[in-house]
């Protein structure tokens, strides 16, 4: 019966929670998952790992619902699964750097440019050079100004571009599409940084922007460790029952009757996520979703090969 899945399954998870090692082991995602999923957080900018649990449960829900009324979308139901099981291990991932299983890591310097630059966000960037020019308006002439413009012209017509071709992607050619973004979006971050470090040297500025700490090692998080699990639990439950289902080939309509009431609590636990960041960082949440989701990228990406681990841009 689906109840005993759901058991049996859940308990084989949570005793696995605790342990790094052994939670990699039970999942043991390949190249190809891991990718897929570095592709999604890359793509959601706004909220970052909220966004991606939310998007991935609304579609297991949506799919479940469109199945009352058409069966005809049931071989959908394996990519679903897949789904669900990477997400459960995104968030309980996400509990062991929370409880300290796990330790966010501090920012690298890049030897390329000065080490006075690294860090440096494209925003707090951009933000200070339209400062510096709104106080003194000849260094619109600069040339290191103009060069920062034209990269974040740059950057914010790549980043349309790889939100317009991505749904269209084939699954064996994402890790090269995304990796060409990747070291693009990285090329034209280097050049911003260098021109802007040639611009502080210009204006021989003593005060410079602080270098961004990672809301993850400034934050206690504790607390949420127990909200992780629940979000594991729930996702867990639907992703067995539709596993059964798929297994089960018959009264697969009745199976997922139990799916629904799931629903509201799922997608309310992904809402509570963000209010509780944005109580801890005193209404920066999203720099908290965003600080996650670049050390799952971190994380994911190490298995991965020829990928270099990303850098945080909090």
């Amino acid at each position: 019966m689906v109840e005993k899945r759901i058991a049996g399954d859940w308990y084989d998870i949570k005793e696995a929670s605790d342990n790094p090692a052994r939670l990699d082991e039970l999942f043991a995602l390949t190249d190809a998952e891991a990718e897929s999923v570095v592709g999604e957080l890359r793509l959601s900018v706004e909220e970052s790992v909220v966004e991606y649990k939310r998007r991935c449960l609304s579609k297991a829900f949506g799919f479940v619902e469109s199945f009352k009324y058409d069966s005809r979308n049931f071989d959908e139901i394996v990519t679903r699964i897949a789904a669900l099981r990477v997400m459960i291990y995104v968030t309980l991932l996400q509990r062991q750097f929370a409880v300290g299983l796990l330790f966010p890591r501090k920012p690298r310097p890049e030897s390329k440019i000065d080490e006075s630059v690294v860090g440096y966000d494209v925003k707090e960037i951009l933000a200070d050079v339209r400062e510096r020019v709104a106080k003194n308006a000849e260094l619109q002439k600069n040339a290191s100004v103009k060069n920062i413009l034209m990269q974040v012209s740059i950057q914010q017509k790549e980043l349309s571009n790889m939100k317009a071709l991505a749904p269209n992607i084939p699954k064996e050619k994402q890790a090269a599409f995304y990796d060409n973004f990747r070291k693009s979006f990285e090329s034209i971050t280097a050049k911003i940084r260098d021109n802007y470090a040639v611009l502080l040297a210009q204006t021989d500025e003593s005060k410079q922007p602080e270098q961004p700490a990672n809301p993850l090692l400034v934050y206690d998080l504790k607390p949420l460790g127990a909200l992780y699990l629940a979000q594991a639990k729930l996702a867990a439950q639907l992703w067995s029952t539709l596993s059964y289902a798929s297994e089960e080939g018959y009264k697969t309509r009745e199976i997922l009757a139990g799916v629904p009431p799931l629903k509201e609590s799922s997608l309310a636990s992904i809402a509570r996520e963000l209010r509780e960041y944005e109580a801890i960082a005193f209404g920066k949440g999203k720099e908290i979703a965003r600080a996650f989701g670049w050390e799952l990228i971190r994380i994911l990406s190490r298995r991965l090969p020829a990928v270099e681990e990303p850098e945080p841009r909090i």
